[in-house]
């Protein structure tokens, strides 16, 4: 894992990426945390992360691009022992929510967004858009931190 420190206050780490999983770690100097897909374990997720001196709770929100399963494997453990915020487009919740493993009380932590409709999550300007993807409505994200 390399962080790529994008600025004097923002940084990015890869913990997974390929077919056997994909997740990013975004933090801030203040300790703002997000991640970005959840596609290996929630245990090689904490493992991880705590190698970076960030802990689970430290995590604001998590930003899902599409459903697939090297996306979300670990996303139904994290929402259960963490209870940490879930952004995806409507086509991406309604396809987790068919996901086994899912229970219904984890819908009042899932949040819909629009693809091309910027908002602002914590100290970050979140901006989403689609991309080409055989998944139900698949997106990319940018970050960038404001009021710095």
């Amino acid at each position: 894992m390399n962080n790529i420190r994008i600025d004097s206050s923002l940084w990015i780490t890869t913990l997974a990426s390929g077919s056997r999983g994909n997740s990013t770690l975004v933090g801030d100097s203040e300790g703002n945390h997000i991640l970005i897909d959840c596609g290996i374990s929630c245990k090689r997720i904490i493992s991880n992360m705590a190698e970076l001196s960030v802990s689970p709770e430290g995590i604001k929100g998590i930003f899902i691009t599409h459903e697939h399963t090297d996306h979300i494997s670990g996303l139904m453990m994290l929402m259960k022992k963490y209870k940490i915020p879930v952004f995806a487009t409507l086509g991406t919740l309604s396809e987790i929510t068919k996901c086994k493993g899912f229970d219904n009380s984890y819908k009042k932590i899932m949040y819909k967004i629009n693809a091309d409709h910027p908002f602002y999550f914590n100290d970050f300007r979140v901006n989403s858009f689609n991309i080409p993807h055989d998944a139900a409505e698949p997106v990319g994200f940018s970050f960038e931190k404001y009021g710095t």
